[in-house]
Order: C-alpha cells, then sequence, then structure tokens
C-alpha cells in the first residue's frame, strides 16, 4: 500500500502513472505484483507437493515394489546363467595374468 506522508494524494496521482508509482520500500507497484504472483505460485507448488506427500503414506511406495521386483530377476537369471558367468570371468581372469 502507498502511504501518504504529507503529500497532497490527489497531485501525486496525477502527475505518475499507477505502474510507476513507488512506495517507500521502492519497488514499483507492477513489480511487486509480480512479486506477489511469484510467491503466490511457489507457495500453491509447496502445498500441492505437501498434499501429493501425505496422501501416500500407508502405501507400499511405488519404488520399493521396483526394487523388490529387479532383486527378483537378478536372482532368476544369477540361478540360470551362474555356470556360464562363473566360466566368462575365469577366462577374463586367466587371460589377464603374466602367463598369458
Amino acid at each position: 500500500m502507498l502511504q501518504d506522508h504529507g503529500q497532497d494524494t490527489a497531485a501525486r496521482s496525477s502527475e505518475v502513472p499507477v505502474e510507476q508509482r513507488r512506495p517507500p520500500g521502492g519497488v514499483p507497484a507492477r513489480g511487486r505484483r509480480t512479486v506477489d504472483r511469484g510467491w503466490g505460485a511457489a507457495w500453491h507448488w509447496r502445498s500441492r507437493m505437501a498434499e501429493a506427500l501425505t496422501s501416500e503414506r500407508g502405501d507400499v511406495p511405488g519404488w520399493v515394489l521396483v526394487t523388490l521386483m529387479t532383486a527378483a530377476v537378478v536372482a532368476a537369471l544369477w540361478l540360470i546363467a551362474e555356470p556360464q558367468l562363473s566360466a566368462m570371468f575365469e577366462d577374463a581372469i586367466n587371460s589377464v595374468g603374466p602367463d598369458s
């Protein structure tokens, strides 16, 4: 809000457009509205994120299921391919040795 510091408000209003008036803090009216919109958007985003995070309480999060399923797939592949993987590893190690 603009504060009147003993000046004639009518004369001041007619001389300077509303968009260019500066309150004692120094921020033009248009700039202040932009800042207010920015803070409003930030608070809106924060409240939406807080709501989304709190609405998931009590449920098993999706990342836990993905982690468990990935571990199950790795274990199943390891059971099937363990002999071939061990042979490949031993061949690779033997090919790097000093007698190769």
